[in-house]
């Protein structure tokens, strides 16, 4: 399936389904910061509004989010969609 982005609302929406960890990489990395969301398969939506809220290691393969109480490791391969706000 080809990657695709549409316009919602001031969003771009693009199909990560084909992204590999380099296009992870491109959006946590974007100077300067700027919030984005993955939407994973199971429906699940982590909102990263700061810098602080992402971790991962240097071959972007599992992304962590970190919440004001609680981390949660997601595996790239589990990201349906991200969501650049």
């Amino acid at each position: 399936m080809a990657n695709f982005c549409c316009w919602r609302r001031h969003a771009v929406a693009v199909d990560l389904r084909a992204m590999n960890a380099t296009a992870i990489k491109d959006v946590a990395e974007r100077q300067p910061f700027r919030p984005f969301t993955l939407r994973l398969n199971n429906g699940a939506q982590y909102t990263f509004k700061e810098p602080r809220n992402f971790g991962a290691p240097k071959n972007y393969r599992e992304v962590f989010y970190f919440g004001d109480s609680e981390w949660v490791l997601i595996d790239a391969d589990s990201i349906a969609e991200i969501i650049r706000n």
